[in-house]
């Protein structure tokens, strides 16, 4: 059986106003950071055998941090996800 999880990347400053960021590549700030440890720390109770993710800085950053949290070493990116 294969267990799906989606995360959404952490805040941005935009999130944080209330605006839409589309396809705008903006980045995560230090609560979205904070955000995707905390995601991290939580999915550390399954195994997860990869972290797929969207090539947008925010959404690549918030699974970086969740990687490092996983021991995960490596990234695929679809541009499809954008």
């Amino acid at each position: 059986m294969t267990t799906v999880c989606l995360v959404r990347h952490g805040e941005t400053d935009w999130n944080a106003e209330g605006r839409l960021q589309g396809r705008q590549d903006t980045e995560l700030n230090e609560n979205g950071r904070k955000q995707a440890k905390l995601a991290g720390i939580h999915l550390k109770n399954e195994q997860w055998d990869a972290i797929v993710t969207s090539p947008l800085k925010r959404a690549k950053e918030t699974a970086q941090i969740i990687a490092t949290e996983l021991g995960i070493d490596h990234l695929d990116e679809m541009e499809q996800l954008v």
